[in-house]
This record gives C-alpha cells, structure tokens and sequence, in this order.
C-alpha cells in the first residue's frame, strides 16, 4: 500500500523500496511484483521491468492480472502484437473482463488489426459499460475516420468520468476533425484543468506530462506545450508515445522537418506505423516522401 502510495505521486525511490519490503515478506506477491515492475518502467529500466512482470506470471500462471500487467507493459513499448498475446492469455482466464477485452482491442487497434479490434471492443462494452470500453471504441472510429461515431463513444466516456482528462482530450480531437472548433476548445479547456491538478500531485508521470503536452497545444499554448514535452523526454526517452507526441506537436507549431525526425525515432522504438498513416493530425505530412518512408518502414 505504501508503494502505491508513492508510486501515486512520484516518489519513484520510496516506491521501490516499500516493493521491495512486502517482497521480502511475501516473495510470490503478484501485486509486489506489478508494482516494482511498474516503478521499473517509470524510472525508464526497461529490462528489470520485463524481467520482473515474466516472473509474476511464472509464479501465478493462472493469475490474468499478472499478464494483463505484463500486457501493458509491452504495449507502452510499442510491442503491440506480443501485448496481444498477453491480453488474450488473460481473456481466456477471464472471460467476461471487460478489462481484458478492451485492452485486447486496443493492442489489435494499435497493430493495424481494425478487424480484429472492433469485437474486442464491442465485447468489452457488452461486458460492462465503461469509460475504458468507450474510449477505445472512440478511438478506433476517429482513426477510421468515422468522427461521428467517434463523438459519440468518447462523450458516453465522459458521461461516465467527467473529470477524466483524457476521455475529455479524445472528445476534443474527434470534435475538431468533425468541424466543431468551438466545443473543441471548450472541452480541452476544462481537460487542461483537469490536467494541471493531476500534474500538482504527480509531476514525474511521463504519460501525465505527454497528455498535458498535447492539450497545451491544440490550445494554441505552445510554449507550455513544448515545456511540458521537454520534462517528458527527459523521463521517458525511450516509450515510442513520448516522440509520437513530440512530433505532433512540433507539427502543429510548424516545424515540419523537427517533425518527422521525431516521429521517425517513434517508429523505431515500435510506435504502430499503421496508426501514423491513419491519425488525421498528421494530415499535413502526406505529401512528404519522408513521411511515406517511415510509414513503410523503409
């Protein structure tokens, strides 16, 4: 409990040794062992983090939670298609997790695999409405391009979480892909408050910080933004998001060549180059023959 109390609001070091402490109380401890794996990965030791997640699924094979947290740890990697895999261990232990199966649609979602993804989100849905199930559908109709649809499963999120940052950021980029600019801005307003009192008890979160990032910048903050993505990098400079949203934003503040470079490092550190070529906000890069060359992966 304690170290997920530290682990809450960045105190990565403390974490770690109260991890450590119920481990040497209890050494097969699943949510120990998830945890250290987590304070692992937020200190950016990537191998130690893996290592440590494999173990609590060696220790409790028949432990879904265990390979969901293995699952999101490859995924946050950029390693979606063995995320899937984990993800669908822990369906066939648990059936009816909605967790589990909106999860799964996402590693689907992001490897490209819309076919695959939709029944694992609708599943989820079916399973227990909630604004996780949502979200993820939302975003598979954003990425199809189908805004509409998408609108309507992000606000059914926010229905269900309305202090939910980033329910509010999806709902804002669907609004303004949709010709709505004016309830954009008004929903990311209202998400980049939500945000900053998220940052005012944990400030070392790199996702935290990212997501903060780009809210500054579809809000025309641009400086804030970049800020905000500068700390990002510095603790995270080896998750494929942290690049993935770097180039976003240097290409909403026009700087297209910094740009590419940095969605170039994105998709070397495993960020989906199926998602690059259908997110709308990279619109502005289809004519680049760079552009092309990373979504090819060549």
């Amino acid at each position: 409990a304690l170290g997920n109390l530290y682990r809450s609001t960045g105190q990565y070091q403390d974490a770690e040794y109260e991890y450590e402490k119920a481990l040497e109380t209890d050494p097969s401890s699943v949510e120990a062992l998830v945890g250290l794996g987590g304070i692992y990965r937020l200190q950016n030791r990537l191998e130690e983090a893996e290592a440590v997640l494999t173990r609590a699924i060696g220790l409790h094979p028949g432990d879904a939670g265990a390979y969901q947290s293995l699952g999101r740890f490859l995924f946050r990697s950029g390693r979606y298609r063995e995320a899937a895999e984990q993800y669908r261990f822990a369906v066939a232990l648990k059936p009816d997790d909605m967790h589990s199966q909106a999860n799964l649609g996402a590693a689907y979602m992001l490897d490209g695999n819309f076919t695959a993804a939709v029944p694992a989100f609708e599943k989820a849905i079916e399973t227990e409405a909630t604004k996780m199930a949502y979200s993820n559908l939302g975003l598979l109709h954003y990425y199809l391009g189908e805004y509409d649809a998408a609108i309507e499963s992000h606000r059914a999120a926010v229905r269900l979480a309305s202090k939910d940052y980033l329910a509010l950021s999806n709902l804002g980029d669907a609004l303004w892909f949709a010709g709505k600019p004016d309830e954009a801005r008004q929903v990311f307003e209202t998400a980049r408050t939500l945000a900053l009192d998220a940052l005012d008890v944990n400030s070392n979160d790199p996702s935290l910080l990212i997501d903060a990032a780009w809210i500054n910048a579809m809000l025309g903050s641009a400086d804030e933004a970049r800020a905000l993505m500068e700390r990002a990098r510095r603790l995270a400079p080896d998750d494929p998001y942290t690049h993935y949203y770097d180039g976003l934003i240097l290409l909403k503040s026009g700087y297209e060549d910094a740009a590419l470079k940095a969605l170039e490092i994105a998709a070397e550190k495993g960020y989906s180059r199926q998602m690059l070529a259908a997110e709308p906000h990279l619109e502005p890069l289809r004519h680049s023959p760079r552009f092309s060359a990373i979504v090819e992966g060549s």
